[in-house]
């Protein structure tokens, strides 16, 4: 058995796909709460990275964050309430499924 892997490109300031583009492109997905943080000292840290973010003196942990994020938002493993649907019938047609 393998683990698949895929390649990944973050992109740079010359394709506007820079750290703080990809942080402000999942802001949406910790707005509307929908990120849970466990009562641990490192979900502590974390959520103070990225409140920090980008002035912070560390920002690891806010990249994996974000590209975790990114991620499942083009998995469809996540969506928003303002997200479109592709038919055009809304929302209100969708059916959670949990993995």
């Amino acid at each position: 058995m393998s683990i698949p892997v895929t390649l990944y490109s973050p992109g740079g300031r010359r394709t506007g796909t820079d750290k703080v583009s990809r942080a402000n492109s999942v802001a949406p997905i910790l707005e509307a709460g929908m990120v849970w943080a466990p009562d641990t000292d490192w979900a502590e840290e974390l959520v103070e990275e990225c409140a920090a973010c980008p002035n912070g003196d560390n920002d690891d942990m806010v990249d994996v964050t974000t590209m975790a994020l990114m991620r499942f938002r083009q998995g469809n493993f996540i969506s928003l309430a303002t997200d479109d649907a592709e038919d055009g019938s809304g929302s209100k047609d969708l059916v959670p499924e949990y993995y």
